[in-house]
């Protein structure tokens, strides 16, 4: 990562092909190569939502390519809450495609099972953001962590290894992008299901 103190490039954003990346970091213009994500595996659960999110924007292309869909959209858009007043078409497709195919936890399921554990465990208040959390999510990685509680990176991965600690939740993934998932209830030898 260079600073990017040219009068030519200053304040770009963006890249240029694959090689190099133009952003701000800390007020400061910066230009850094290009990540190299070819050995990054994704969970299940984010092939799950890439696959529901390239469908949307399919779903939302198409609605592009018809007139009158894209008419029907315009109304919708005019016609809504003043804060999708300002979508475009493709994105308000694009939000209502996902809102129809995300999948959502019914809020008794979830607080059944938080009751659940906190019968076993007696969380705390960090603990009890991560159960509610991952009662809902299933999964919980640092970064989620961080910005749920704004801590810095360090604090939250002590905080996040004293649950594992105290058996709350169980690292699922190992490395950076470590996921974290809630440890599976057991009483009288028998796993208590969620």
């Amino acid at each position: 990562m260079a600073r990017n103190s040219n009068i030519l490039t200053r304040g770009l954003h963006g890249t240029i092909g694959k090689s190099v990346v133009f952003k701000k970091i800390n007020g400061e213009n910066v230009a850094t190569t290009y990540p190299d994500r070819s050995q990054v595996k994704f969970t299940k659960k984010q092939e799950g939502y890439q696959n529901i999110l390239a469908q949307a924007a399919a779903y939302a292309s198409a609605i592009l390519k018809d007139p009158e869909k894209t008419d029907e959209y315009i109304l919708k858009i005019r016609t809504g809450s003043s804060s999708k007043r300002k979508m475009s078409v493709y994105h308000y497709a694009v939000q209502e495609f996902m809102k129809q195919h995300s999948k959502k936890v019914p809020v008794n399921d979830v607080m059944r099972q938080i009751e659940k554990y906190q019968e076993t465990f007696e969380p705390g208040e960090r603990g009890t953001m991560v159960l509610k959390y991952l009662a809902k999510q299933k999964e919980m990685s640092n970064a989620d962590y961080r910005r749920m509680t704004g801590v810095s990176k360090p604090t939250a991965t002590r905080h996040l290894a004293a649950l594992v600690q105290e058996g709350l939740i169980t690292r699922s993934s190992r490395g950076a992008g470590a996921l974290y998932v809630l440890n599976p209830l057991v009483k009288n030898n028998r796993l208590i299901q969620g």
